[in-house]
Formats: C-alpha cells, sequence, structure tokens
C-alpha cells in the first residue's frame, strides 16, 4: 500500500495548488470568511500530502493500485474539500451532523461533476465560493491531478494510470502527448467559451467562469438560483455547446484538432447524437413542449450535465422514465460525461445477434464496432457493467422510497446520481435524511469512479494477470473504463 498512499499524498499536495485560484477570487473580492476556509483547505490537503510522502516511498503501481488510488482520491478529495462548506455554512444547518453531511454531499457532488446540490439560495453564497465549487468540478471532471501525477512516471505506472482515466488505446510512447494534449484542448475551450459569454455580457467574469467550467465539465452547478437570465439567444447556445464538448469523446476533440475529420465521425458519435435527435423529436411531438427548452434538456441529461430549467416534479411518469434512460446511457466514452456510455450500449445490442446465432449454429463470434474487435469475453464483461448499474440504481430508487417518495421520483434521482447528472424532481433537498443523503452520495462516488475499478478497490488477493494477452487485457480494462 505504500506506493499508493505516496501517490495519494502527491494528489493531495496537486489539489492544494489549485486552491489558489478560488484564494485568490476571494482576496480580489473582500470575502475574508471564504478566503480564510480556502486556507484552511488548502493547509489540509498540503498537511495530508507532505505526511503520505513522507511515510511512503513513490514507485510503480499496478493496474489495482491505481484502482485504489483512484478510488481514495475522490473520497478524501470529497472529505477535505468539505471544508469550504462546513466553514461558510450556505445551507443554514446549526446541527454539526447534518452540517458535515451537507457539506460532503456538496463537495462529493462537485467532484464527481454530479451537480445535485442542497444549497438553497445561491444569491447568499460568496462568489469565490461558487467559482470554487465550479472549481471542483474541472479537477474531478478532467481528472487533472491524475493528468499531472502522470508526468512523473513512465513506463506501467502511466499506463495503468491512463487505463483509470480511460486512455487505453494510446500507446505508450504516446501517452504524456496525449495527456497534454487533453489539458490543451479543454483550457483552450474554456477559455473561448467564458470569453464569448462574458463579453456578449450575460454575467460577470466569475459567474461566466464558474458556469462553462460546469457545462464543459458536465458538471452542472449552477453559479446562481435560476438559469433563466443566462439562457436566453446566443447564450442558450453557449452552454449547449459546452455540454456537448464535454460529452463527446476526447479521441474525437484529438482527431479534429489534429484535421483527420472523417477518422473523428465515429459511430459512437452519431448514435450519441442519434439518440438525443430521436428523443427530442419524440418529446416535441408527443408533449409539444418548446423546442429550444427540449433541445436543453436533453443535451443536459444525455451529457450527465444537469442544467435545467423545468421542474421535473410536475412531468408524468413517462416523459421522466425517458429522462431516466438518458442519464443512464449517458454520453461518449474518454468523456467527463457519466452514466455507462454509448459505446457499452452499442457493443450490447450489436452482440445480440451474435449471440443468437452462436446459440444455433455453435459458432464463435466477435462483434466489431468503431474498428475494435471484442470476444465474447469482452461482451460478457459489458452486459455485466450494464447489469451492475441497474442492479445499483434499482436499490438506490427503492432506499429513496423508504422516505414516502413515488418510486418513478426515486428512480429519476437514483438514475441522476448514478449517472452524476444532477437532474432532481425536487427529492434532493436540504431537509431530506441524512441517511439517504449518503445513499446518494455513494451513488454518485460509484458512479464516478465506476463499477469495476470500485469493485477492485474492495477485491482480495493479488491482481489477476492476463497472462500473454495484452491486447486482450487492455480491451477489458476499455470496458471497464468510461
Amino acid at each position: 500500500m505504500r506506493p499508493v498512499l505516496s501517490n495519494l499524498g502527491f494528489v493531495m499536495q496537486i489539489a492544494g495548488i489549485f486552491l489558489l485560484l478560488p484564494v485568490a477570487s476571494a482576496f480580489y473580492l473582500g470575502e475574508t470568511e471564504a478566503l480564510i476556509s480556502f486556507f484552511v483547505a488548502g493547509f489540509c490537503f498540503f498537511i495530508l500530502g507532505f505526511m503520505l510522502n513522507a511515510l511512503s516511498r513513490r514507485s510503480e503501481i499496478s493496474y489495482k493500485q491505481s484502482c485504489i488510488l483512484l478510488s481514495s482520491s475522490f473520497f478524501i478529495l470529497s472529505l477535505i474539500g468539505s471544508v469550504p462548506y462546513l466553514w461558510n455554512n450556505p445551507f443554514g444547518q446549526e446541527n454539526a451532523i447534518d452540517r458535515f453531511t451537507n457539506s460532503f454531499f456538496e463537495s462529493a457532488s462537485g467532484f464527481t461533476t454530479t451537480g445535485l446540490s442542497l444549497i438553497p439560495d445561491m444569491s447568499a453564497v460568496p462568489r469565490s465560493l461558487a467559482l470554487y465549487r465550479s472549481l471542483t468540478e474541472l479537477i474531478g471532471g478532467l481528472g487533472i491531478v491524475f493528468l499531472i501525477l502522470a508526468f512523473f512516471y513512465k513506463g506501467n505506472t502511466i499506463h495503468n494510470i491512463s487505463r483509470i482515466i480511460g486512455l487505453v488505446d494510446i500507446s505508450k510512447k504516446d501517452i504524456k502527448r496525449s495527456f497534454a494534449s487533453i489539458l490543451v484542448v479543454y483550457i483552450s475551450y474554456l477559455a473561448a467559451l467564458t470569453g464569448a459569454f462574458y463579453l456578449l455580457g450575460f454575467a460577470n467574469l466569475f459567474d461566466a467562469a464558474a458556469l462553462m467550467i460546469s457545462g464543459l465539465m458536465t458538471g452542472g452547478f449552477s453559479p446562481v438560483n435560476s438559469l433563466s437570465a443566462f439562457v436566453s439567444f446566443p447564450g442558450n447556445v453557449l452552454i449547449i455547446v459546452s455540454m456537448l464538448l464535454g460529452s463527446i469523446s476526447f479521441i474525437v476533440h484529438f482527431k479534429v484538432f489534429s484535421g483527420k475529420f472523417r477518422e473523428a465521425l465515429k459511430k459512437e458519435l452519431l448514435i450519441f447524437l442519434g439518440i438525443m435527435a430521436a428523443s427530442a423529436a419524440g418529446i416535441f411531438f408527443a408533449y409539444g413542449l418548446n423546442p429550444a427548452e427540449i433541445i436543453f434538456h436533453v443535451v443536459s441529461a444525455s451529457s450527465g450535465t444537469g442544467f435545467s430549467l423545468w421542474n421535473f416534479s410536475e412531468f408524468g411518469n413517462s416523459l421522466k422514465l425517458l429522462f431516466v434512460a438518458l442519464m443512464f446511457i449517458g454520453g461518449m466514452s474518454v468523456s467527463t460525461s457519466g452514466g455507462i456510455k454509448v459505446v457499452r450500449l452499442a457493443v450490447l445490442l450489436k452482440s445480440v445477434p451474435c449471440i443468437i446465432n452462436s446459440l444455433l449454429f455453435g459458432r464463435e463470434y466477435e462483434v466489431n464496432f468503431d474498428g475494435r474487435r471484442y470476444t465474447i469475453r469482452d461482451v460478457a464483461v459489458n452486459s455485466t457493467f450494464i447489469l451492475l448499474g441497474i442492479i445499483i440504481v434499482f436499490l438506490g430508487s427503492i432506499a429513496l422510497t423508504t422516505a414516502g417518495f413515488s418510486y418513478m421520483d426515486s428512480l429519476f434521482e437514483s438514475a441522476s446520481a448514478f449517472g452524476t447528472v444532477g437532474l432532481s424532481t425536487g427529492i434532493t433537498t436540504v431537509s431530506l435524511f441524512a441517511h439517504l443523503k449518503w445513499v446518494l452520495i455513494i451513488l454518485m462516488l460509484v458512479g464516478r469512479i465506476e463499477i469495476i475499478p470500485f469493485l477492485m478497490t474492495f477485491s482480495r488477493g493479488p491482481e489477476r494477470k492476463v497472462h500473454g494477452h495484452e491486447k486482450e487485457g487492455r480491451r477489458l480494462a476499455r470496458l471497464a473504463q468510461p
């Protein structure tokens, strides 16, 4: 465990450095209490980081150890990241236990890019705290601490880190270049979108940055109580573009920036766009709602962002169920969105006729999708992942019904937490029972870490090695990761 603890310490130190941005914003805005809370959180990050580094030594880590690192990082980031909420108490809670639960919930929702919030009034929240809240989405959504961590390694460790992030199809010699490209591409998008939103006069610079971070990281935290002031043309277009860019695979962005436009038109991208187009058309013809608002919410649900203008509690069960499906499927692989990912659904559906042919004629089969070959074992892993996701969402919804909520509303909230979306029927409020908030916290963490790495974290025994089958191991890793 020493290599894991050492790397965990380094992750904490990197996270502490990122707090310099909200520190600077709080100092500039004269928000003293927020400034102190950021200093305290940063101090905790640095002290823990230095302690773990002093007590351990950094060395190569295996895939299982990378999974342990990923899971423990999100938990501790959420724990220490809750300090500014504890200090500023935007929930208005006097009870210490409820205050801690709400703070941990808000922090975990940010780092997992879920966007479910317990803050009742954002207008009373310091602007620097709103920016900090969006910054947690940037750290968690882009996995930025892991990208930076990878630059200090080579060989198997950087390969394993790339696997937990999802870049399993990149050769070892190109991994660092790919990581650098991820940072450059998304920071460029963020700068362009924030600048455009600010120059068009939709928000001040701090709120514009917070909103565009939330959109691009598919996090969904809003710096204001209502998005209605931001969604008139062309502000609504900029928000939709930010959500789409975040939910589209980085591989597609990389191909576009490389001028390989034909290669960028992956089947997964076409299916993803097709699902959203079909859903938007179906909602329009069935319910006759405003087309612009339909597109906004379909993209919000499919991308896993969670921005909302609607009160979903007012809609019927059929519309809620459609959005449950969109949230559960999520966006593309190797993106900042949540859900099971479009590629897994596509592989599952494409494998059905192959399985039938295999049963009828006894033939071995492979599924080909986007130039990749998936064996029987790959399909089994893929199907197991989807089945476990359904079971987890079902159990979460059952837990929520114990508080008297309807099953459909509970299913909606559970799917939103697991898909790291953030849309809500109104269940997630400050008055929600504390133990049910922890149910949603677990759903958010499992949804962000993903099921296989999460289970790998708690599995016993040594890591199973795929003897002599490196390519097969990479395929399994690809199916297990976003």
